[in-house]
């Protein structure tokens, strides 16, 4: 029997049956196509403003802020129980993020001060869209067979790499037919994020996740460096 069909039906199967997993799986892809979808989008605003060079250097140096924060935001979701409510939350505060940048992009040209505010403000959307990932990732251990595993891990990892690419799709294309509409392609972005709060909400699951360590720990930055050292050594 051939093996790429029956992990298919098996996949089928499991998305069918676990609506909890499904509707998870629909949230993380629409939430990270409206991270990646305002990313090539300041670029091009960049190049239109009077210091254009100094804003694609912005740009380009804050777009790696998450990825070094990263470690941070795992170490912090550790201390994290109700995870999808929790999420609910910080989804509510990135359309509300970017309702904001709407209104500060009515004009696409502006002074140096209010161009990094908006570099903050889409840094902390992507930080928000991170943490929710690692929120999630107990889920599968807790949600998903051991015997299904694969079959979502991959899914997950196509869908990843498929919403990067339909967000900034999508992004270039607007910005094709509408040059100079930023506060336009803002207010997508929110709904985009208000239709993965719609997912999150149909959630109907326990989203308690037990502690995995003791009630004397607390957040430190001893604490974290030595996380990180047993992790590397782990890896290692």
């Amino acid at each position: 029997m051939n093996l790429k069909r029956v992990t298919n039906a098996k996949l089928i199967v499991v998305l069918r049956e676990k609506k909890h997993v499904r509707y998870l799986i629909c949230e993380k892809t629409v939430n990270r196509i409206g991270s990646a979808l305002y990313n090539l989008a300041l670029l091009t605003l960049a190049s239109k403003q009077t210091y254009s060079t100094l804003a694609i250097s912005l740009v380009k140096l804050f777009e790696n802020l998450p990825g070094l924060l990263e470690p941070i935001l795992a170490y912090l979701t550790d201390r994290e129980t109700k995870r999808l409510k929790k999420a609910a939350l910080l989804n509510v505060i990135q359309v509300l993020l970017y309702f904001a940048l709407a209104f500060l992009l009515l004009k696409y040209q502006m002074p140096l001060a209010l161009f990094v505010i908006i570099l903050l403000a889409n840094v902390l959307s992507d930080l928000l869209d991170g943490y929710m990932s690692k929120m999630f990732t107990p889920f599968s251990k807790t949600w998903i067979d051991q015997s299904e595993r694969r079959e979502i891990s991959s899914l997950d990892i196509v869908l990843f790499s498929l919403s990067i690419i339909i967000g900034q799709l999508i992004g270039a294309q607007w910005l094709a037919v509408y040059p100079n509409n930023f506060w336009g392609l803002a207010l997508l972005n929110a709904v985009t994020f208000a239709l993965s709060l719609f997912f999150l909400k149909k959630i109907k699951f326990d989203d308690t996740v037990k502690m995995v360590m003791s009630a004397q720990d607390h957040v430190s930055a001893t604490d974290f460096l030595q996380k990180m050292r047993l992790a590397y050594i782990h890896m290692t």
